[in-house]
């Protein structure tokens, strides 16, 4: 919005420029949508551009990560400082409840967008390059879905599974150098042929796994089934039980899974919520690593967002320049008053629970292994619920995880 008394007007200042929106002075919206990305413009913004730079200080970056990790990894998940982030494709194709991926794109270029990635051969050769120029030995993919879980999706990632083995065996990229990736976990389910159940993908996975694959971020969200289907999460294509069955077939290739779950769903009962992070812990247990969200957040373009079934929490901003309050949309209010609390109070509960286990082990002023942040997480979540049971069975398993990891780092 621009100023009554603004000399420069905004319909000149942005004449010919695509991808804006504002108020002009008759308070009308001017909307001009963006120009779609096209194949080549990607490839450019991140390939070419990427693979021509040989400046980057990734050097004075990973001594920097040095003096502030905490050795806390407690899990089959190792943490590797040579780490270099990958944007490879465009954006994810799914539609859940809470997301606004699939609206904002459209939205914005006023039409479809197709998903765009950068192709194996490609992709292969930003790694090797990172290996032989920076050194870098562990890569991770941060697209919102790496694998698209298409047929073209899937065959791009078996190419480029295949290109990455090649360079091992040749040694243009170390043998030990890692991978990870954040996907879907319907990107795993197959159909065998046999009797045509759905299953998971092993040969996708042990593809995965050959080629270094340690670690797989999944949107898994809730596990119990009504969650899946309410409509702020809308998980299509996959269901509770063939979550369960994914992270299984995952665990079993030597693969890392990290959970990512919603704990302040509206919908959830008491009971729920506390299921799911049973399901969770044990998962946990069997060498899973969690990621939580403390709150299901109103994200305009969402297919949930605007609906009258659910509140909305707003925070206020303060225009800095002309002092004007704006209400901005925050999260969905659960329909239940203790998953109301415990939405509420989440973050200072799981602030208090991590700030105690870095005391206890001296951790302060480090960044500590997600697990431990994700035990935290669940221990205060435990609490708000007053779940007693719960909180010492976490607390045990942590206290026991950091003992464990705390003997293996004096025998070495």
């Amino acid at each position: 919005r621009m100023p009554k008394d603004e000399t420069l007007d905004m319909d000149i200042m942005t004449r010919g420029i695509p991808g804006v929106v504002y108020l002009n002075r008759n308070d009308r919206e001017i909307y001009v949508p963006s120009q779609p990305i096209t194949q080549s413009e990607f490839n450019e913004l991140f390939y070419d551009e990427v693979i021509g730079e040989d400046q980057l200080p990734y050097d004075r970056y990973w001594d920097r990560v040095r003096k502030t990790h905490a050795d806390t990894g407690v899990g089959a998940a190792k943490f590797v400082v040579e780490n270099v982030r990958l944007y490879t494709t465009s954006h994810c194709p799914r539609k859940c409840g809470f997301c606004n991926s699939q609206s904002f794109l459209p939205d914005s270029i006023g039409g479809k967008m197709p998903i765009i990635s950068i192709p194996a051969e490609e992709t292969a050769e930003l790694i090797r390059q990172y290996s032989q120029r920076y050194g870098a030995r562990g890569f991770s993919f941060n697209d919102d879905d790496f694998l698209i879980g298409n047929a073209a999706g899937l065959n791009r990632v078996f190419e480029l599974c295949e290109r990455l083995i090649e360079f091992k065996k040749s040694g243009e990229i170390p043998e030990e150098t890692t991978f990870a990736c954040q996907t879907r976990v319907n990107n795993f389910i197959t159909r065998r042929q046999t009797d045509k159940k759905r299953v998971a993908n092993r040969e996708l996975l042990d593809v995965l796994k050959k080629t270094g694959f340690r670690s797989i971020s999944l949107g898994v969200e809730s596990f119990i089934q009504r969650i899946i289907k309410a409509p702020t999460i809308n998980k299509l294509g996959v269901t509770a039980e063939e979550q369960l069955i994914v992270l299984e077939a995952m665990l079993e290739a030597g693969i890392v899974p990290q959970i990512n779950i919603i704990l302040g769903v509206p919908e959830y009962t008491p009971d729920e919520l506390a299921r799911n992070m049973e399901i969770g812990f044990q998962f946990l247990r069997k060498g899973c690593d969690i990621g939580v969200t403390r709150r299901l957040y109103a994200l305009p373009g969402a297919p949930i967002y605007g609906s009258p079934d659910y509140d909305v929490v707003n925070r206020n901003w303060v225009h800095p320049q002309t002092g004007e309050n704006f209400e901005i949309a925050d999260y969905l209010v659960p329909l239940t008053d203790s998953i109301r609390t415990v939405a509420d109070r989440f973050d200072e509960m799981a602030r208090d629970e991590l700030q105690r286990t870095v005391e206890t082990w001296g951790w302060e002023g480090k960044l500590v292994h997600r697990r431990i942040v994700g035990m935290a997480s669940f221990i205060a979540c435990a609490r708000l619920l007053g779940r007693d049971d719960l909180v010492r069975r976490f607390r045990a398993f942590l206290s026991e995880a950091i003992d464990r990891r705390q003997q293996e780092m004096v025998v070495v």
